[in-house]
């Protein structure tokens, strides 16, 4: 560095012999001072070797600071950030401090903006994301235990479990190990089998008695109070088995993955605990049939654990068995199935239906549905309309093609197959597939004196033709599997139109009344399915407060109102739209960004405050066609969405998912409006699909067993360790 050059570490103006020093990580120096410690120990006798005070609080300060722990951790941490360029000053500042986000991590290293290495967030996001994924590792990969327990041996027996309590089964995860197995495409299965049991004796003892109650912080004559309890609620002869496993799981077994780390945010780990009951006194009497017994029911915990992740991809864990294959309702402002909660990462591909309808293009319907559930996309939406056009499902007022319909069938029932719901639209604002002016055309062709596309909202015959769509679709009998549209689990909501506007009356008054007919006439009919509008979510007059909000003084000019909209009765959830590239700019610009979160924001805090209900973003994308566009701006869009709705869902807000517009299999490029993200042809943004399935499937597996404890809204694995009512 010249003598006229000034120091400032912000710009990596540190001199070159700082600039090339090693540095060590705290963790980093934490093995070395521990393994010295170890040989320390060993020649302790020996005077000249005994440990030094200043020793001791050096090993102890680097332990405590240390973010990682296991040695394989620790090395896969610096081959992950020596893959950016850093400086080693960096990559140390870096392993020590963890920071959870792109703005935490320029503050506290804001070299490493500099050089051209890190041009945006989403790069930055990334090898946080890294770094994150082998902490998880790290904390969830070890500790695997079987426990066991009957009434008969715990009743006052605290003394003899102490004496019976052994260690943790302690599975150490070698990284190369995992390696080797991905690349065969398996997947890792740790279970330990193990039980303790009094020689002589034909009651069971518990096994990690004391490890699990210093694991769950309580007290052991509380936990063993509250077991029990638990116990005498029942049969007295009823055993429970808690079975905790772990799982390594590959996300894609159609992709070898050569090393491992080389994209970590490929795996997922996560934490299932399943919780079998057996009526059986057969069970705590540890003979050859109760050994046989109890061996049976690990193998079938095994096997369902197995089978669970392996089906449809790797996100399906909140949907275990056809039995939770029910319908999505909601509770307050969030959406639940079998009182568990469902946070929302999906999608919009409008035109299966007609896909569908011909045999050369069916096959594209499951390629599409098993291309979304390999990154763990849970919900479509698309069309149940096609009024007057090309290939119709509705030809004429009430005069369908069975031909067509039977392909409606077919996009219902092979969603059911990949685990994924639909929300069905029923007819379109716009004069795509039909839509209201196809309805009007037909009411002038009937004679109807109609003079304008909105008259569709308000003429008595033209809302005739509308109803009796509905009738007809709801209660269509499915060809393929013989379930009656409106019992079917599979339809998670119907939507009443897609995006309705009413522009000749700005007032609202139009299309709020035809919202209240129309609502109340379909929760008439099936009661049982979620409705909603299928609004953009502008605001109107009865909240000029709310008009700030909106992307331009037009948007309140359209006859829609979003919260008054909202609050008729029979609507269960709201919808919103983001077209920041429609509504304020066509060229891209950051203004897309912060329009895009504050629009999110505001319509997330409606639905807590005025409207209780959950709020799903049913629409967003960024097109190809914008003036300025690119991939990563797509990425940091896409980003901004779901940072968004996590900030939500962390608080247990209105924010209930969103859905893509729109997903499209290979080879149907023809049909891109520019919006179309192509999951094999967009690897990064197929990994931010993918991450955020992830983190939506941590919350929806909380609650997932029938929990005794009314487990609180908090990571999954707290709510394991942290059951209240211990």
């Amino acid at each position: 560095m010249s003598g006229e050059e000034e120091e400032n570490a912000a710009e990596l103006k540190i001199g070159d012999e700082f600039l090339k020093a090693k540095c060590l990580m705290n963790c980093e120096v934490a093995l070395i001072l521990e393994h010295k410690y170890e040989q320390l120990q060993q020649t302790s006798e020996d005077p000249l070797n005994q440990i030094s005070q200043v020793f001791e609080k050096s090993l102890q300060y680097v332990k405590r600071f240390s973010r990682y722990k296991n040695p394989d951790a620790v090395r896969q941490v610096r081959e992950v950030l020596s893959r950016y360029q850093l400086a080693e000053f960096e990559l140390c500042v870096l392993g020590n401090l963890c920071p959870e986000t792109a703005e935490e991590a320029m503050a506290m290293v804001p070299s490493i903006t500099t050089k051209g290495r890190f041009q945006d967030d989403y790069a930055i996001d990334k090898m946080l994301n890294d770094l994150s994924m082998i902490k998880k590792f790290e904390q969830y990969c070890i500790k695997v235990s079987v426990v066991a327990f009957s009434t008969e041996a715990i009743s006052g027996k605290n003394e003899e479990i102490k004496r019976f309590s052994m260690n943790n089964l302690m599975v150490p995860l070698n990284f190369n190990d995992v390696k080797q197995e991905a690349g065969s495409g398996r997947y890792l299965q740790l279970l330990s089998r193990v039980l303790d049991r009094r020689k002589g004796s034909k009651k069971t003892v518990l096994v990690n008695f004391m490890d699990i109650c210093e694991t769950m912080h309580r007290q052991p004559d509380h936990v063993m109070a509250f077991l029990i309890l638990t116990g005498r609620n029942g049969d007295k002869r009823m055993n429970m088995f808690y079975v905790i496993a772990a799982q390594v799981q590959i996300q894609s077994l159609q992709r070898r993955i050569v090393s491992l780390f080389k994209d970590v945010s490929r795996l997922i780990f996560s934490v299932v605990i399943l919780m079998m009951v057996v009526e059986n006194s057969n069970c705590t009497e540890f003979g050859v049939n109760g050994d046989d017994q109890f061996e049976s029911m690990v193998e079938e915990a095994e096997n369902h654990l197995y089978s669970s992740s392996t089906h449809h991809g790797v996100y399906d864990l909140q949907d275990m068995e056809d039995d939770d294959w029910e319908m999505v309702a909601k509770s307050g402002n969030q959406f639940v199935v079998n009182g568990k909660p469902f946070y929302v990462n999906g999608f919009n591909t409008y035109w299966l239906m007609v896909f569908a309808a011909d045999q050369s293009t069916r096959g594209k319907v499951s390629e599409l549905f098993q291309q979304a559930s390999s990154v763990g996309l849970t919900v479509c939406r698309t069309w149940a309309f096609n009024d007057g056009q090309w290939r119709a499902l509705q030809k004429s007022p009430s005069v369908y093609d069975e031909e067509v319909f039977k392909a409606l069938d077919f996009v219902v029932s092979e969603a059911k197959k990949y685990k994924i719901r639909l929300i069905l639209s029923l007819v379109n604002n716009w004069d795509a597939y039909g839509g209201k002016p196809q309805y009007v055309k037909w009411g002038k062709d009937a004679g109807l004196n109609l003079t304008s596309d909105d008259d569709f909202f308000s003429h008595p015959t033209l809302r005739s033709y509308y109803k009796a769509h509905v009738k007809t679709v709801l209660n269509r009998v499915n060809t393929l599997t013989n379930i009656t549209y409106k019992e079917d689990p599979t339809i998670f909501a119907w939507e009443l139109m897609n995006e309705p506007r009413c522009t000749s009356d700005p007032s609202g008054d139009k299309l709020q009344s035809w919202i209240q007919e129309m609502a109340v006439y379909v929760k008439s009919m099936d009661p049982k399915h979620l409705v909603e509008i299928g609004t953009e979510g502008f605001y109107g007059p009865s909240t000029p407060d709310k008009a700030q909000f909106n992307p331009n003084t037009y948007a309140t000019q359209v006859g829609t109102d979003f919260i008054r909209n909202h609050q008729v009765i029979g609507v269960d959830f709201a919808s919103v739209h983001i077209y920041a590239d429609s509504w304020i700019s066509q060229t891209i610009s950051d203004a897309h960004v912060q329009f895009t979160k504050s629009w999110m924001e505001a319509h997330i805090a409606d639905g807590e405050k005025y409207l209780g209900m959950p709020v799903l973003f049913a629409e967003f994308g960024v097109s190809s066609k914008d003036g300025g566009y690119n991939s990563s701006f797509r990425d940091s869009f896409i980003n901004t969405v779901y940072k968004t709705l996590l900030n939500s869902t962390k608080k247990g807000g209105s924010g209930a998912g969103s859905l893509l517009w729109q997903l499209f299999p290979d080879g149907t490029d023809y049909m891109d409006d520019g919006y179309a993200i192509v999951i094999s042809k967009s690897p990064s943004t197929s990994n931010i699909i993918s991450l955020h399935s992830t983190r939506l499937a941590i919350f929806n597996s909380m609650c997932s067993w029938k929990c005794s404890w009314g487990c609180k809204k908090k990571n999954p694995l707290e709510a394991f360790l942290y059951l209240d009512d211990l």
